[in-house]
């Protein structure tokens, strides 16, 4: 049996992740990674990550409830996968609030 590395196993068990591939002086971009763990890029995606000359950084992961974060052992990539964690939590949000919204409207009303 192959055993995953922990960013493997976070994309195999996130209910949505992505991919981070940035670096410091250029930024980054989000990849979702869907059919567990596979990027999904248009062909401008690509183009621009090669333009800006981007490397892989790590894994952005929403597990039961929580943001979670893999990244490269490099301070680099720590640093942009940090930057990155407040765009992939507005993806999260976007993602997760009709089923929040539907949640809240079946809790009991203990009012009575």
């Amino acid at each position: 049996m192959e055993l995953l590395d922990p960013q493997q196993a976070l994309a195999f068990e996130s209910d949505f992740c992505c991919a981070v591939l940035g670096n410091l002086e250029r930024g980054y971009m989000l990849v979702p990674l869907h059919n567990h763990g596979v990027p999904v890029l248009t062909e401008a995606e690509t183009e621009r990550a090669r333009e800006n000359s981007y490397s892989y950084c790590g894994v952005l992961g929403y597990v039961r409830g929580q943001c979670v974060a893999r990244t490269e052992p490099d301070l680099d990539s720590i640093s942009v996968c940090a930057a990155a964690s407040r765009d992939f939590a507005r993806l999260v949000l976007e993602r997760t609030k009709d089923d929040w919204l539907e949640r809240l409207w079946e809790l009991p009303d203990t009012r009575v």
